[in-house]
Formats: C-alpha cells, structure tokens, sequence
C-alpha cells in the first residue's frame, strides 16, 4: 500500500514539473518573437528602419498619413573638398549617393521634387532609432541639431545646387549624422553620412572614397 501512494506521489510531481516546463517554454518563445520584415511604401520604397538596417547614401522615405507619394524623388549630393568632377557628378538616385564628406566643406543639394519651396534638410546627429523623425517638431532647439538648409529649386539653371551647408570643425565633432529631409516641416526622407576630420579625404582617389563608402554599410 505504501509502495502505490509513493509512487502516485513521485507521478504527481513529476506532472508538475513538466507543466511548469512547457509554461516556462511557452512564455520565452512568447516574448522573444521573431525578425520582423522591412516596411515598404505603396510605391516600393523603403521607409525609415532602426539604423542597424540603414545603408549609408541610401534614402529612406516617410509614408506620408494620406498614402501619396513622398515630394522628394531623387537627390544628387556633391561636396568641394575630394574627389574629381566624375565622382561629384552622378545623376539624381536614391541609393549609391555621396554619404561621406569632412568638416569645413561644403555639401551640395540637387533634387528631383514636386516641391520648389518648403524643403530643408535638417543635419542631425545619427540617431539609432528614424522613426523618431516621423513624429519630430523640427526646430532650432531639437536635441543633436547641428545645421540645416533651406532648399528651393533654382530659378535661371534648373542643374544650379537648391542649397548647400558646411560644419564648422570648431564647433562640430567628425561621426556619423543624419541627413533629414523635410517639406513644410515634415519628414520626408533620411540618409546616413559620416563627416570626416579636415583633410582626411583630400588626396584620395575615386576608387578609395568610394571604397570608404561601401564600407560604412
């Protein structure tokens, strides 16, 4: 009689601990989930992923609240200080662009855009999270605000620059930034860049500034 309550006992508690086993399992493979896919825009484009998925020289689009298409299209991105007139003059993209300049020299915008006026680009300390830019109040005093320029489509030369900017070495430190674009005080796309220190990037060729892009990525 003894030998059938111990062993009803030992069976008890092992149905015990294999329930508490399967609750346990259950409840990590609950709160672990799964890789979640890209979100892309009606149109195809990418939108703003966490920066561990971002391209450098790539441009990442908001979707806009109505379902319409970005006013941005392509971008053309020069600067003054490395590399020759081929390597500055590539055609409008959105991927593959210029994402690596130094401070003190001078960045260049051209773009294909329905917009003329209303148009800045905000240049920010990357931040790992762009959804933040979704929801952002731009302005003078956001939190990693470095510079920003007034774009608008060029009057007597449709090829002339919508705007430029520079980031004084005095005042700015080289790493990584974001280049945010905005129409009438809204996201609209970004791209990662890096600044260099003065200097770094003169001298080089085509081929090594573009190998030191590639290797942002």
């Amino acid at each position: 009689m003894k030998s059938k309550m111990i062993a009803a006992v030992m069976a008890a508690v092992m149905a015990t601990s294999v329930f508490a086993g399967c609750s346990k399992t259950a409840e990590t493979s609950s709160k672990s989930g799964g890789d979640q896919p890209a979100a892309t825009q009606g149109g195809g484009e990418t939108a703003a992923p966490a920066a561990s998925a971002m391209v450098p020289g790539k441009l990442y689009f908001a979707t806009p609240a109505d379902g319409s298409q970005p006013v941005i299209h392509k971008v053309w991105i020069t600067g003054n200080r490395a590399g020759t007139t081929e390597f500055n003059s590539k055609a409008p993209a959105t991927e593959g662009l210029r994402c690596i300049f130094e401070l003190n020299e001078y960045v260049d915008f051209y773009l294909e855009s329905d917009a003329g006026y209303d148009l800045k680009v905000w240049v920010l300390k990357h931040r790992d999270d762009q959804s933040y830019y979704e929801t952002a109040q731009f302005a003078d005093q956001m939190p990693d605000f470095a510079s920003y320029v007034i774009l608008h489509s060029p009057e007597d030369d449709p090829a002339d620059s919508w705007g430029s900017f520079y980031l004084n070495p005095d005042e700015h430190a080289a790493g990584l930034y974001d280049f945010v674009f905005t129409h009438e005080g809204k996201y609209v796309a970004s791209m990662v860049t890096r600044f260099y220190n003065e200097g770094e990037l003169e001298g080089k060729s085509d081929d090594e500034l573009a190998s030191m892009m590639k290797s942002l990525g």
